[in-house]
């Protein structure tokens, strides 16, 4: 975003990541006065996302710097998913299982980040065109593991019918 001291980048970093603290704490407070956190969840996920589409089409330092305050809201939408895991589940044992599925399912972004090194070119469209591929190959991946459509793994996990889900009741929840 420009040439700055190490002293100079760290005091850039730091209010960011104060005002998401701050956007974080008043969040939170506002989904459990309201009892939803849904809305709250997708505003600071759009918030998030709208600052990561500015900082791979902006050349400018200030826009990028002011698309960095926003890009750090992503932080809330995480905050909120683990107090919603801990609410929507009624048992310990189910808590900490919606715990494991959020983990690995929130670690396949870091995951294909770093597996998939950027090429030569650093323009904002090569580098948008590269994470369409990525996501591409994840769709395929998905296609692989569930052929015959989407399958719905809370009702799936969460069947009362069955205590443990066989193989050949998966069709019994496809949508």
């Amino acid at each position: 975003m420009g040439k700055w001291s190490p002293a100079q980048s760290n005091g850039l970093s730091a209010p960011p990541y104060l005002l998401c603290f701050f956007y974080i704490i008043t969040v939170c407070w506002l989904s459990d006065r309201f009892k939803m956190r849904g809305p709250f969840c997708a505003l600071s996920a759009t918030i998030g996302a709208i600052g990561f589409i500015i900082l791979a089409t902006a050349t400018k330092t200030g826009a990028r710097y002011f698309a960095l305050f926003m890009a750090v809201q992503i932080f809330a939408s995480v905050a909120l998913l683990l107090a919603w895991t801990a609410n929507i589940h009624a048992t310990e044992s189910k808590r900490a299982g919606g715990y494991v599925v959020l983990a690995t399912v929130g670690q396949c972004g870091p995951l294909l980040g770093t597996q998939n090194p950027p090429l030569h070119s650093t323009t904002p469209v090569r580098k948008l065109t590269r994470v369409q591929r990525r996501y591409q190959r994840l769709s395929r991946l998905r296609e692989a593991l569930f052929p015959h459509g989407h399958v719905d793994l809370r009702r799936f996990l969460l069947a009362r019918r069955h205590p443990l889900p066989r193989a050949e009741h998966v069709a019994d929840f496809r949508e």
